[in-house]
């Protein structure tokens, strides 16, 4: 896997949760899932996938990204209201380059974890350092957070196995790689096995284990969150939630949130029937089935489209269906009186999502803009 296709493989949690709050959610899912502190629009958090993924496999630079993010804003007529000129701003250089060098260095080391982490890396180099990597105007106390979380000291070095827990203890997002909090500037470097042994780091002869569980492996996720909190209000008008409708992306039971954000990659995939989009634009509720998907895997996904007008689906274009359905850009009438729900993408395309009044969704696909892609 690469640090791009790992970017691709996070599916989209659109909230408006701050990075505080993120930073109370388990890790399975924040690592899981492509977010971005107090971003509610699906819109926004594919353009940044998207986007990021290309600056993580080198075909694009941050200034383009910066370039490509404040079209897709545009798109979304976004407002920044009182948080101009903020790091909260997302039309800001700041904040823009913080989406793209988190997610990307994210990527880069889980990918480089899974690397380090199989038998004959753990042989050679049994041990990770914690060191600076860059320098930082006001650099936070890595040694007291390395003491506080139960770290030991090596000659006065910040040393331990790969597969210590204490990488994930001194971590923000709760994973055992870097990036370890926001602009931290800290990374690691590997400790060969003779040097351990003789700084006192493991024994002669000890051989440390892959690790045996993916601590990312499952993407839903239960999240604590009062059931009549402003969070839980927003969840609910962003997903468009009907509780007592079953399979649904978002649930909540007393005060937990469920986040089911593996739902329409499942149904994509074929190992789930439908999932229920929530209500739409107009009042009603509507499920996607996969039925619907598999039709559309034959006729719109990579060689298989064959109209000159349209451009391939990717599965991350699917995910945009639920934003689609409860906050088109457009609503039009189709040549045989269905809804035509249109959403302009970041990359000069328009996703269309064709709805029957009585049978639900019958056609979806994407367009090219005239001049864009």
């Amino acid at each position: 896997m690469t640090a791009s296709e790992k970017i691709l493989q996070k599916a989209l949690a659109a909230s408006n949760i701050d990075s505080k709050r993120w930073n109370e959610v388990q890790a399975g899912l924040r690592d899981r899932a492509f977010i971005s502190s107090q971003v509610e629009r699906a819109r926004i958090l594919h353009a940044a996938r998207e986007l990021s993924a290309q600056v993580a496999s080198g075909d694009l630079s941050l200034s383009d990204f910066r370039l490509k993010m404040r079209h897709a804003l545009y798109l979304d007529n976004y407002d920044p209201g009182d948080r101009r000129g903020t790091v909260k701003d997302l039309l800001t250089e700041k904040r823009l380059d913080l989406i793209a060098k988190t997610n990307v260095a994210q990527a880069r080391g889980y990918v480089q974890h899974l690397q380090a982490t199989n038998e004959g890396a753990l042989l050679a180099y049994p041990c990770y350092e914690l060191v600076r990597v860059a320098e930082r105007k006001q650099p936070r106390d890595w040694a007291a957070r390395w003491r506080n979380a139960g770290g030991r000291f090596f000659g006065g070095r910040m040393i331990a196995t790969k597969t210590d827990p204490i990488w994930t203890r001194i971590s923000a997002f709760g994973n055992p790689f870097p990036p370890f909090d926001w602009g931290s500037g800290m990374g690691r470097d590997e400790v060969g096995y003779a040097e351990a042994v003789k700084l006192g780091v493991i024994e002669r002869g000890q051989k440390i284990e892959p690790p045996k569980i993916d601590f990312n492996g499952k993407l839903e996720a239960t999240v604590p969150m009062r059931h009549d909190s402003p969070e839980a209000d927003s969840l609910r008008e962003a997903f468009g939630i009907n509780e007592d409708e079953k399979g649904a992306l978002v649930s909540f039971e007393g005060n937990v949130v469920h986040w089911h954000g593996e739902r329409i990659r499942e149904v994509f995939e074929g190992s789930l029937k439908k999932v229920n989009l929530g209500r739409g634009y107009d009042g009603r509720n509507l499920s996607l089935s996969h039925n619907i998907i598999a039709d559309h895997i034959k006729k719109h996904i990579g060689e298989n489209e064959k109209d000159k007008r349209n451009i391939p689906l990717t599965p991350g274009d699917f995910e945009l269906i639920p934003s689609m359905w409860r906050k088109p850009d457009r609503v039009s009438e189709g040549k045989d009186g269905e809804d035509v729900l249109s959403l302009e993408t970041f990359d000069n395309c328009t996703l269309q999502l064709v709805v029957d009044r009585h049978i639900g969704i019958t056609t979806f696909y994407k367009m090219k803009n005239p001049g864009g892609a």
